[in-house]
């Protein structure tokens, strides 16, 4: 989505690119779990409409994880207490 919006270039076919960009940043997977699909729906003081953005921050609750956003809504949310975040 990000480059069908022009938000990033990327000037390779998009799996190969993805599978350079895991490896260089030596990025691992998450599993996703019902439990944590169910938290992106109860989060506490939260009203932030996204679901990708919910299930990001449930994940990060549930695995002590900080999130690198410029995203304002979680960057308050992280001020308040409820997400360790850092701002980009």
């Amino acid at each position: 989505m990000l480059q069908a919006k022009n938000r990033i270039s990327i000037t390779q076919d998009i799996i190969p690119w993805f599978d350079e960009i895991m490896s260089a940043y030596a990025i691992d997977w998450v599993e996703l779990s019902p439990k944590t699909l169910v938290a992106a729906n109860a989060l506490p003081n939260l009203d932030h409409k996204d679901p990708v953005d919910r299930i990001l921050i449930a994940t990060a609750r549930r695995l002590d994880l900080k999130i690198l956003t410029s995203d304002a809504q979680i960057i308050g949310y992280g001020q308040r207490g409820f997400v360790e975040t850092l701002e980009w």
